[in-house]
């Protein structure tokens, strides 16, 4: 009796084993790397003032899976403002574009409350306007950002409109203070950020 009891046991525990070892290769989810990746754009800019002003680098992923007219945009950037007043960054999101997810530290050296507080999301109401969104890290003339602030931002992009695929990602990053214009962007400098997807 105790060895058909250890026989049993040991097939049970076999059977466990096998069934464990093929969950790995199925059930669990796979990663991969660069997976749809259409383009890489790097940018990095700022005010013209040396250890005043703000700073911003970083780089643009664009994915897209082609059969599901499916695409993600994620920008990774870390953000640097000087000694002297001046706004932070705004990132300009294309039409077509909705912000999935926001991360960000700064100004570094606060709690995440305070990185709550020195970013907004903002969804555009001008039907006229190029931009969909804006999001603002440190924007805020009222708040008292601390000189040298200095943190790290991710935006994640998905498209909005699956039955038609996007044909390239336009974004307007912009830092500085300055006058509001759709076109321009919010600062004194800005660049474009354009990826062709196929």
């Amino acid at each position: 009796m105790k060895r058909i009891l250890r026989l049993s046991a040991l097939i049970l525990a076999l059977v466990l084993l096998v069934g464990l070892t093929g969950c790995d290769g199925t059930e669990r989810k796979k990663a991969f790397v660069n997976q749809y990746l259409q383009g890489v754009r790097y940018f990095d800019f700022g005010t013209e003032e040396e250890g005043e002003g703000v700073r911003c680098s970083g780089a643009v992923f664009a994915q897209k899976n082609v059969k599901e007219n499916d695409a993600t945009v994620t920008i990774t950037a870390t953000i640097q403002r000087g000694e002297s007043h001046g706004e932070g960054v705004t990132f300009y999101i294309a039409k077509g574009w909705f912000v999935n997810k926001v991360l960000t530290d700064f100004p570094g050296n606060g709690s995440f409350d305070d990185s709550f507080k020195m970013t907004s999301i903002v969804k555009t109401a001008d039907s006229g306007s190029a931009w969909s969104y804006m999001v603002q890290i440190g924007c805020d003339r009222n708040m008292d950002i601390p000189d040298g602030a200095a943190g790290t931002v991710v935006i994640q992009m998905v498209w909005d409109y699956k039955a038609v695929g996007p044909t390239e990602y336009i974004g307007l990053y912009a830092v500085g203070a300055g006058s509001s214009d759709v076109t321009t962007g919010n600062g004194r400098t800005s660049i474009n950020i354009d990826i062709p997807l196929e």
